[in-house]
């Protein structure tokens, strides 16, 4: 699953620490199956558990740029696809390079951003509503915002989302801005409010709340000098969805290293630890969150090639286990998911194993682009290359075949 603002959805089927563990304490996952589809670079699951939505684009291809809505069997993970919803299809807009999926916790309204990547990639960025039939998981389009309208901010690149748990706000990365918009959950229409300028002009790529939600953490990323990067924290007004900048942690500054470049931010569970995977360094950060201000303390780092760490090469997009103990990371170009188990008392991470593309029954790797740890225990991965959604099982039976029932 996704941490989505900054809360822990609890699971029907809770992990513990012996389903990842086996045959001597190695942690390992399964191969189970894969789902083909064009151009996948993106995946959500619904709050239900019942539905994963995945959205496919290739250079801003409007034959591909789709939402695909599959029904989940929570047996095998299987996945069947229900509903399409093509760009320019049907009056269908906004998905044209898509970017980032979020779904409102109330299971009522689906947002997309997206941004064509195709020269000049600037001149089509869209934020795109959908209703939801949460019986069903089909998708009604609602409206889609232009990036150059000015009563919506005039934003730049669209890239990722966040959403208040209370429905009410959304939240989005946009180059160097943050976008702030009201959400209308009887319809799902969205509002601009305003946009805050990261400081330093850097990419924000990835945001998400503190617990409280009283705070958000956006992501610097490298435009300027090599090795740059960082995190900055908004305070937040709950009533009126505000933000006032308030600290910022910049690698290289207060004894903050290997911050460079950050593209994917994740919260604990118990909101005490925020971990930023730093593209650029083949790193996983940690950071110590005070309960009190949500103000951030550097804990550590671990690094490729460092420690007996390997495969940690651009590390793009992670997930945590249900149960907080293990840390699941997809890279980009090496094809790979590395798995580090977690203490939860300190927050430290420990190196467990690498699983490669073509190596081990694990396949559709390549160009891995998001990840999902599902509700009921099953890791999907989107591979943009390979054209693939994978299905791995993450508490298999010592004793299991590799494809189980349910699969040809």
């Amino acid at each position: 699953m996704k941490l989505h603002c900054g809360l822990l959805i609890l699971f029907s089927h809770q992990l513990v620490a012996s389903d990842w563990v086996s045959r001597g304490g190695d942690s390992y996952l399964e191969y189970v199956d894969f789902v083909s589809n064009d151009g996948v670079v993106q995946i959500e699951e619904s709050p239900s558990g019942d539905f994963v939505y995945a959205g496919t684009s290739l250079s801003g291809n409007d034959a591909v740029d789709t939402i695909t809505v599959y029904s989940k069997n929570p047996a095998n993970g299987a996945l069947t696809e229900a509903f399409a919803y093509t760009q320019g299809v049907a009056g269908v807009d906004g998905l044209t390079g898509i970017n980032d999926i979020q779904i409102t916790l109330d299971n009522s309204c689906l947002y997309v951003s997206s941004l064509k990547f195709i020269v000049p990639f600037d001149q089509d960025g869209h934020l795109a509503a959908f209703r939801v039939d949460s019986v069903s998981g089909s998708l009604s389009f609602v409206e889609a915002i232009d990036r150059l309208d000015p009563s919506n901010g005039n934003f730049t690149a669209p890239y990722k989302i966040a959403l208040s748990s209370d429905n009410r706000f959304l939240y989005m990365a946009v180059s160097s801005e943050v976008m702030v918009f009201s959400v209308d959950v009887t319809d799902c229409q969205l509002t601009y409010v305003t946009k805050y300028a990261i400081s330093g002009g850097g990419f924000g790529s990835d945001l998400v709340f503190d617990q409280s939600e009283d705070h958000l953490y956006v992501t610097l990323g490298t435009t300027g000098p090599p090795n740059s990067g960082g995190v900055v924290m908004f305070a937040r007004d709950q009533m009126t969805g505000l933000l006032t900048p308030s600290e910022e942690y910049i690698n290289g500054e207060d004894g903050i290293v290997d911050l460079e470049n950050p593209v994917d931010l994740l919260l604990s569970g118990d909101g005490r630890y925020l971990y930023a995977l730093a593209y650029d360094r083949d790193a996983v950060v940690v950071f110590t969150v005070d309960q009190l201000t949500s103000e951030l303390t550097y804990d550590a780092s671990y690094v490729n090639l460092t420690n007996g760490i390997s495969g940690l090469i651009q590390p793009r997009r992670m997930a945590m286990s249900p149960d907080q103990d293990y840390l699941v990371i997809a890279t980009q170009w090496d094809y790979n998911l590395v798995v580090f188990s977690r203490d939860q008392q300190d927050g430290s991470l420990v190196y467990e194993s690498a699983y490669y593309d073509g190596q081990n029954g694990f396949d559709h790797m390549l160009g891995l682009s998001d990840i999902l740890l599902s509700q009921d225990g099953f890791l999907y991965t989107t591979a943009v290359i390979d054209n693939a959604i994978q299905i791995i099982n993450t508490h298999p039976e010592i004793d299991d075949v590799i494809f189980r029932d349910g699969f040809d």
